[in-house]
């Protein structure tokens, strides 16, 4: 008897890893069985298939994925007259299950419903079969077309917007970091160019600068929201990785996307473990560009730039390093990009450079002191560019922007305290690459002979080394660390066993060395306690992301927010 375990049927309503359509996913965990096992038990899935009109002679692959489960997900759809589905097959051996594969088939799908139940029929199929069972095709095939013709009557179809019934042109961003902002910051842009803008982000969605929804629409909801609006003149869509994992991407095709970075975040989680593996999650995005549009990608980023050969569209690049060798490349070949050089924002195309903006004059980027944040603007500029603004447009709109809890609400606003004389920067930093470069920019506020203090915190369902990372990057940098405990983001952890991990973590960064480090309830409460030890000079970088608006508020009652 073999074990063909269901290990997941996911409906994916939009482009996906898989398809750049909507599919169904399909995964079974089963052992290696033998190629004569598997024709065994293909033949008698075919000698199935006269009894109800079909041929047995479709053509078969080898192994369960091809010379077996999609044969019978392919007779059921003749069977039921619905067209032969696009498809993709993928195998992993389970190095924790030895003689075990995981095997995924995806597969398209116009009709919910019956979709879904053709991937339950093809599991029950392929372990009858196997088993040499009985298996009853004609009452199968009777189920799936009553839920075929309840779909057809209730128009239960992909949740797709395709590119016949998009009227508006769309902006995709994702990356790890930096995506609401530079999000923020393009619909800035295009505001004070005077267009209409729908915006999703992890924070809400937004038509003509109105919050309509409140909460992280990254994913596929945000996106829908803002497409089915009919008042926007434009979409800007911050996409994040569990949208695009866990329901798909809901466009067919985008006119500008912006990939920001990739760094170490949620690895572990539906399946992805590395960052290669990350990063082609995240390309999907320019993968998706039109070949008439425009792929804003990160060059100083080895993963984001070997994104440029999978997209179709042509590719902007930008740059902190203006004279690496991947942007003298670029521009060699007759390519655009957007550098961070001689202090100012310029663009070049090929040989040519115009200055758009001084970076003194670009708020968001503390003056060129804020790295990620001139990273961002970068980004945004090229997405407006990408668009059709004109370069003096997207430089006003740089300039007019800043991180300020009303225009870029929880990232890099930075507060100075007024007792003691110190400076707060809170963050949305929930990463390791987060916390670096919130503590890079906080080293920019500590006055001669004064310190460095953090207060660190993040999701429980971070991997151990990440956690253990935060807190040796903390550690290493600082003369005191708050762990800020969080109650509603434990994600199957405990405060114990985060805190520990936390901890070790700070101990490496400082060499084993013991500190006056301490653990704190809250972020409220890890504000107070920050504040009761800091001296004048001091700087304060925090981690925050679970009571943003609360830490704003108060901290604007102790202090006045610092002007990039």
């Amino acid at each position: 008897m073999v074990a063909l375990e269901l290990g997941e049927i996911r409906t994916l309503d939009g482009a996906n890893i898989y398809l750049t359509s909507p599919a169904i996913k399909l995964q079974v965990l089963a052992p290696v069985v033998s190629e004569e096992m598997v024709r065994a038990a293909h033949g008698r899935w075919a000698a199935l298939l006269p009894a109800i009109g079909l041929s047995s002679g479709d053509e078969t692959g080898a192994g369960l994925l091809d010379g077996l489960l999609w044969p019978i997900v392919r007779s059921l759809h003749g069977a039921l007259g619905l067209p032969l589905p696009a498809r993709i097959t993928r195998q992993r051996d389970l190095p924790e299950r030895s003689g075990w594969q995981e095997l995924t088939l995806a597969f398209g799908w116009e009709w919910r419903t019956v979709a879904e139940g053709i991937a339950e029929e093809a599991v029950a199929a392929a372990r009858a079969v196997l088993d040499g069972a009985p298996y009853d095709l004609p009452r199968a095939l009777d189920r799936l077309r009553g839920a075929l013709v309840t779909d057809r009557a209730e128009g239960d179809r992909p949740l797709f917007v395709r590119n016949a019934d998009r009227r508006i042109p769309l902006v995709g961003i994702t990356g790890t970091n930096g995506k609401t902002t530079t999000t923020r910051c393009l619909a800035h842009i295009l505001t004070l160019a005077g267009r209409r803008v729908g915006m999703a982000n992890s924070n809400g969605v937004w038509i003509g600068g109105e919050q309509v929804l409140d909460g992280d629409y990254t994913g596929p909801q945000g996106a829908r929201r803002v497409l089915e609006d009919v008042s926007p003149d434009v979409a800007v869509l911050e996409t994040a990785r569990g949208g695009i994992l866990l329901r798909g991407i809901a466009y067919e095709s985008n006119d500008v996307g912006v990939v920001t970075n990739i760094s170490a975040d949620h690895l572990g989680l539906q399946g992805i473990h590395t960052l290669e593996g990350l990063a082609v999650v995240k390309s999907l995005i320019v993968r998706l560009t039109r070949p008439d549009g425009l792929a804003v990608l990160n060059a100083d980023d080895p993963l984001v730039r070997a994104m440029e050969p999978d997209t179709r569209a042509p590719v902007l690049f930008f740059s902190r390093q203006p004279n690496s060798a991947p942007i003298r490349a670029h521009l060699a070949a007759g390519g655009s990009a957007l550098l961070a050089a001689d202090g100012g924002i310029i663009l070049a195309t090929g040989a040519e450079r115009r200055t758009l903006a001084a970076l003194a004059d670009v708020p968001i980027t503390f003056g060129g002191r804020a790295g990620h944040m001139v990273e961002n603007a970068l980004a945004a500029a090229g997405a407006a560019l990408g668009l059709g603004l004109d370069p003096a447009t997207v430089a006003a709109g740089l300039r007019s922007f800043r991180s300020s809890p009303e225009q870029n609400f929880g990232r890099l606003n930075a507060f100075a305290i007024r007792e003691p004389a110190c400076t707060f920067i809170v963050d949305y930093a929930h990463n390791e690459a987060g916390l670096a470069y919130l503590l890079d920019f906080g080293r920019n506020f500590v006055a001669p002979g004064a310190r460095l203090l953090a207060i660190i915190g993040t999701a429980g369902d971070r991997p151990d080394a990440a956690l253990r990372t935060i807190g040796r990057l903390a550690g290493a940098a600082t003369d005191r660390v708050w762990v800020r405990e969080t109650e509603h983001y434990l994600r199957g952890r405990t405060r114990g066993e985060m805190n520990a991990l936390f901890l070790s973590g700070i101990a490496e960064g400082r060499g084993g060395a013991a500190g006056e480090d301490t653990i704190v309830s809250g972020e409220l409460e890890a504000l107070a306690a920050a504040l009761a030890v800091a001296r004048s000079g001091d700087a304060i970088v925090m981690m925050c992301f679970e009571d943003q608006a609360a830490v704003l508020a108060r901290l604007g009652t102790l202090g006045t927010l610092v002007r990039g």
